[in-house]
């Protein structure tokens, strides 16, 4: 689906264009009827050769109403801007022109209407005054069709260039987070709420959950229509009305927007390339800011100036009085009184507060509005620190596709590294080489310092190291796997160490090793448990595999603790089962290190409890 929206000045015949070209009349309120004067967006559709949907969006010219005119315009594909023949260019021609420009509608057409209340000779000069108009703006090359709603002239020649038009038009960018502005709402008996708009970014889908923001209101889609037939799904760019449940009417009202859960953030301020047009616009001056379907007051903060003379641009900041619901390089519109001023494009639509005039930061927002993709994308990492794919997309609102060709780039060109969790996630994550570089640094020389500081520990747990590191567990989790993958850190159990880390005793701690070994020895089945050893020495013969640990005071020196595990096991093999009065047979010891050496059995799966005794645990998992 593709939309038309009409532009122009009062009374120059844009709605019964509309209506000749779709067989519709757009005007929806009884008083728009009678009066003969658009008021509000009215609404119409027809389709092409093709049976190609095409909405129209017919928009108020007179000045009173440039607020309801801005609600119709954002996310046209087309407009079609209606200049009477008998009048030409008047003021609000002028003024829609600069709207349509400062939002970058870049496919337009121009419909002369009323040509038969003027002299044919009189049509070159108009065309030529239009011609001069338009050089310049985002529309200049869009053809200058010649109508009359009272005698069709003109009306298939206009309706088979929108058609042309329109299939040059690509397709609507879908970084699957959906967001309806709302410009109509109201109820239907049998229905219930009902809210339409123009679908951005995302589909909407049947059974879907939404939140209405910035009020953050709870409710489910019970269906969707366009052009008064009902779909399951709705795509970006799409005209559309969808039917609510567990929302009221009073609660949904033009300017809101609809989302889906955890999607999307409002936001009370924004960081814009701002641009003016016959105005100055000073440093914290307050203007009424339109976007979408929505209007607030907002106060404007020049990063580099004072003031932003006329017909120029600079990177600005703006803090609203009502939270929106921006996207990145979404465009706005800013009113003082009842003049447009200007507007600009969202560059960070959830920025921090900054310092005027600070090199880095406008070096940054140089980046971000910059038509490079690699640009914004390698700013959007560096902010992030380490970020996916899909995150990425949707920050930058670029296509998956886009955004995976300019990571690939990125990759070759050595300014960004790849990261991956593990080996099911198949998220790829994506980092500065740079930032890659000190932050593993950071990381060895954490487990260096350690190493140090503990050198009998085989090394530090991983929540450690990542508090000293100062940085999101799951970033850290991502530069550990790194590592670990290529070998510079070796990890067993939850427990990191650098590669070239040999755990030491002192010529001191090696004495008393030797010694409690020996204590061990000498009493072989049954081993002192009252034997006095430093926790950190013994923790250090349990890592280097020297002595097993049974419970907290029984402890075999590993060579015992094999022979009896090989007597245990010819057991078994001649017995098929292992009870308590074998294991004292065996080893000629008591009680007390018998059923604490049974049970260890137990808990490292060699044995298995059956009957009144013990038999080898993987007889049981065949």
């Amino acid at each position: 689906m593709s939309i038309v929206g009409t532009a122009g000045h009062v009374d120059h015949g844009k709605s019964t264009l509309v209506e000749k070209l779709t067989g519709i009349n757009p005007d929806r309120l009884l008083e728009e009827k009678k009066r003969g004067l658009t008021i509000d967006i009215g609404f119409s559709w027809m389709k092409d050769q093709d049976n190609n949907e095409i909405s129209f969006i017919d928009v108020p010219g007179h000045e009173k109403f440039i607020s309801n005119m801005l609600t119709g315009i954002s996310g046209i594909d087309l407009v079609l801007m209606v200049i009477a023949a008998d009048e030409s260019i008047m003021p609000q021609t002028i003024e829609h022109l600069q709207i349509i420009n400062l939002l970058s509608i870049n496919n337009g057409i121009i419909a002369i209407t009323k040509t038969d209340l003027i002299e044919k000779e009189f049509l070159s000069l108009i065309k030529d005054e239009i011609s001069d108009l338009i050089l310049g703006t985002s529309i200049e090359n869009a053809p200058i069709i010649e109508t009359s709603s009272n005698t069709g002239i003109g009306i298939q020649e206009l309706k088979k260039e929108i058609f042309s038009k329109i299939k040059t038009i690509p397709s609507k960018t879908n970084i699957m987070k959906p967001r309806l502005p709302v410009d109509r709402s109201f109820s239907l008996p049998g229905f219930g709420t009902i809210a339409t708009g123009t679908l951005l970014d995302g589909t909407l889908s049947v059974g879907q959950e939404i939140i209405v923001l910035p009020e953050k209101y709870k409710g489910k889609i019970r269906s969707i229509q366009t052009h008064q037939n009902s779909i399951d799904s709705a795509k970006p760019g799409n005209r559309i009305g969808i039917n609510l449940s567990g929302i009221s009417h009073q609660q949904i009202k033009r300017g809101q927007t609809i989302v889906l859960p955890n999607q999307q953030q409002t936001s009370s301020a924004a960081d814009v390339k701002l641009i003016s047009l016959n105005e100055n616009i000073k440093h914290n001056c307050v203007v009424n800011l339109h976007f979408a379907t929505n209007q607030t007051l907002c106060k404007v903060r020049l990063l580099d100036r004072n003031v932003l003379t006329n017909q120029s641009s600079c990177f600005a900041q703006i803090k609203l009085n009502d939270p929106f619901s921006f996207q990145k390089n979404d465009a706005f519109i800013i009113r003082l009184g009842n003049k447009t001023i200007g507007g600009g494009i969202i560059i960070d639509p959830q920025p921090p507060r900054h310092k005027r005039n600070s090199k880095q930061i406008l070096e940054r927002l140089k980046n971000l509005s910059s038509d490079s993709n690699e640009k914004v994308i390698l700013e959007i990492i560096g902010k992030s620190i380490c970020i996916n794919t899909k995150s990425i997309s949707k920050i930058c609102n670029i296509s998956l596709e886009k955004t995976s060709e300019s990571l690939e780039k990125l990759l070759k060109s050595n300014k960004i590294s790849q990261l991956k969790n593990n080996q099911l996630d198949k998220k790829n994550y994506f980092i500065q080489v740079e930032k890659e570089k000190i932050l593993k640094k950071k990381i060895k020389q954490s487990l260096n310092h350690y190493h140090l500081e503990f050198p009998m520990k085989k090394g530090a747990s991983k929540s450690y190291i990542s508090s000293k590191i100062k940085i999101s567990p799951e970033i850290f989790e991502l530069l550990l796997n790194s590592l670990i993958e290529s070998e510079e850190l070796i990890q067993t159990h939850s427990t990191i160490q650098l590669k070239s880390h040999s755990p030491k005793l002192s010529d001191k701690q090696k004495i008393e090793a030797k010694k409690y070994i020996k204590a061990l020895k000498s009493n072989y089945y049954s081993p002192p448990t009252d034997f006095q050893i430093e926790k950190d020495i013994l923790n250090f013969l349990i890592d280097q595999n020297k002595v097993v640990q049974i419970s907290e005071n029984i402890i075999y020196s590993i060579d015992i603790y094999k022979e009896m595990l090989s007597k245990i096991n010819k057991t078994l093999i001649t017995k098929n089962i292992f009870k308590v009065d074998d294991f004292k047979s065996l080893f000629k010891t008591t009680r007390k290190y018998t059923i604490p050496f049974l049970e260890h059995l137990d808990e490292s799966l060699i044995t298995k409890r059956f009957e009144d005794g013990r038999i080898k645990y993987d007889s049981q998992m065949q």
